[in-house]
């Protein structure tokens, strides 16, 4: 899939602090990612860790967040949010999660963000796995 990036602001969960950036748009990630030094200048704590395997193979274990985040050029209210605080320096992250947050989906030929219907399935009585 080509790769693209989307405006973003993360903020800390009073609103009070923010940082904005285009953010790689990641379908392989799970979590967005901030670079360290936003989280710190966002005063983020991290609450725990998790291990992530990295596009290369290696696995690292990184400290998990809480912060809200916006899509400045929509009219949705921020999300709250867990993100992934990265190395110093490290490429902001939009993954899945959000995406599902925000009822987005990748248009992977146009390049871009676009709307989807979200998945409800325990509703059907069908059994999932």
């Amino acid at each position: 899939m080509p790769a693209f990036r989307r405006r973003l602001r993360f903020t800390d969960m009073s609103g009070e602090r923010s940082f904005e950036a285009e953010a790689l748009v990641d379908s392989g990630a799970t979590f967005s990612q901030l670079p360290a030094e936003a989280a710190e200048d966002l005063h983020l704590v991290g609450t725990r860790s998790r291990r992530f395997r990295l596009a290369n193979g290696q696995v690292v274990e990184r400290q998990l967040a809480h912060a809200l985040i916006v899509l400045p050029e929509t009219d949705e209210p921020p999300a709250p949010t867990t993100i992934v605080i990265g190395d110093r320096g490290s490429t902001p992250l939009l993954g899945t999660h959000d995406l599902d947050v925000f009822g987005l989906g990748i248009d992977t030929f146009g390049s871009r963000l676009i709307p989807r219907v979200l998945d409800l399935l325990n509703e059907t009585g069908w059994p999932t796995i």
